[in-house]
């Protein structure tokens, strides 16, 4: 990972100094005499509200997931945040398939503080990482029907025994179901609680439930609002030449990744939010089937003190504007004023 200094220079030579003007971290990770790898677009996260960046988060095509700690006063420590004894970097999490397949991480995390969980150590970090896995860079990856999966991993400060990543062994798995309602296709997620208290760091469940949905992976990055998370995955269509494929647009809970507390979006699209039944009876949906690509969701306050905004999602053909429940936190209110003086 490189970190570029706001007031570098370049030298007389036209050159940027390492340590002067940008930093680099190294994974130990790949290389030109090993496996190729590469990061995710990074996110920055600053712990203690002062306006420094104190901890960073990114992904790799070998499915580990790094944090970088940030928080010492000379740059020159910066590193990889978790090390075994010799300093050899350890992943925060490593994701892989039931089979041990490794899961590649394209998008760029998200992070939130976590939602009830105290800290650990006054010193850690309590973050919640959200990402799916998947990619969609070569032709290879066209065909590619490898378990994706999406997960949200609580960074406590703590690893595995023995300075090992965390795995899904010790996340709580859900599960997804797929059906017709209200004239589309939606899905419900599980909604069973993590147990955070007795050694659970997070959740996860696996994409592409079903015939339909194999080859469904996360090539875009989730956001989070209150307490839910919206990301959207990809099929690729399996027709040669055909660049269109579909996508589904999920919504579950940010603490345990099952199917929201209430309903968060309108599936036909007036400003009431809907439940549906998928043979279990009524319960809040947690994806909306969508054709083509979609980009990362986009949340919009709407007009007036309802709480009802918009997602928006750019697709091949245009733009969704689906009604949402964005809550009594996001209604206007004045972040700041000027006066204007005229002398």
């Amino acid at each position: 990972m490189f970190i570029l200094y706001l007031d570098a220079d370049l030298s007389d030579a036209g050159e940027w100094d390492p340590g002067t003007d940008y930093r680099k971290i190294d994974t130990g990770v790949g290389g030109v005499d090993a496996a190729e790898n590469g990061l995710s677009s990074p996110t920055a996260v600053d712990t203690d509200a002062d306006g420094y960046v104190d901890r960073v988060y990114a992904g790799d095509l070998h499915g580990n997931l790094w944090a970088f700690d940030l928080t010492d006063a000379d740059d020159a420590n910066w590193d990889v945040a978790y090390q075994e004894s010799d300093g050899t970097p350890v992943p925060l999490f490593k994701a892989a398939a039931a089979d041990d397949t490794p899961q590649p991480i394209t998008a760029k995390p998200s992070v939130i503080r976590h939602p009830f969980q105290p800290r650990v150590s006054a010193n850690g970090p309590n973050l919640m990482v959200y990402f799916g896995t998947g990619q969609y860079l070569t032709t290879d990856d066209l065909g590619d029907t490898a378990t994706q999966s999406f997960y949200g991993v609580w960074d406590s400060g703590r690893i595995g025994s023995g300075d090992t990543p965390l795995s899904r062994a010790v996340l709580h798995q859900q599960s997804i179901m797929s059906g017709q309602a209200l004239g589309e296709d939606v899905r419900t997620t599980s909604g069973t609680a993590v147990n955070y208290e007795e050694g659970q760091f997070g959740w996860y469940f696996d994409l592409g439930p079903d015939a339909d949905s194999a080859g469904e992976r996360v090539i875009s990055n989730a956001v989070v609002l209150n307490d839910t998370v919206f990301f959207n995955t990809y099929i690729p269509s399996i027709v040669p030449c055909d660049s269109g494929g579909s996508s589904w647009f999920m919504f579950v809970d940010a603490a345990s990744g099952g199917t929201p507390r209430a309903p968060v979006i309108s599936i036909n699209n007036d400003t009431v939010m809907d439940l549906v039944d998928l043979g279990s009876g009524d319960s809040p949906p947690s994806g909306l089937l969508l054709e083509g690509a979609l980009s990362s969701p986009s949340l919009s306050l709407g007009a007036g003190n309802s709480g009802i905004g918009a997602t928006l999602i750019h697709t091949q053909t245009g733009i969704e504007n689906l009604a949402t429940d964005l809550g009594a936190a996001m209604l206007g209110r004045r972040l700041s004023w000027r006066e204007l003086r005229q002398e």
